[in-house]
């Protein structure tokens, strides 16, 4: 009985932080009125210049891009940035869709 109640204890533990390591984002991009910086991760050749290309509007406050997943699971997330600048961040991001992997 205590082996089966183990191993359920052991499998809920599996799948709640295992969920939890899987959505955590594997790339992240700082916005600020400084400019763009990379924080965690890695970034295809060329994007980051791409984004540094992109002004955040003057006196917003900093905001954030999330890359979770790759490929056809890719997921873009923008944390804190204008709408109509999250979408031109994604649209940039979105053009090496193919390069962005996990390290």
């Amino acid at each position: 009985m205590i082996p089966l109640l183990a191993l359920a204890a052991g499998l809920i533990l599996l799948v709640f932080f295992g969920a939890r390591l899987r959505a955590r984002a594997h790339t992240v991009v700082a916005f600020s009125s400084e400019g763009v910086e990379l924080r965690r991760g890695s970034l295809p050749p060329g994007l980051i210049a791409d984004l540094q290309a992109l002004r955040l509007p003057q006196g917003h406050p900093p905001g954030r891009l999330e890359v979770l997943g790759q490929g056809e699971t890719l997921t873009l997330r923008t944390r804190g940035l204008p709408d109509d600048f999250a979408q031109r961040v994604r649209n940039v991001t979105l053009l090496k869709r193919t390069q962005l992997r996990r390290p």
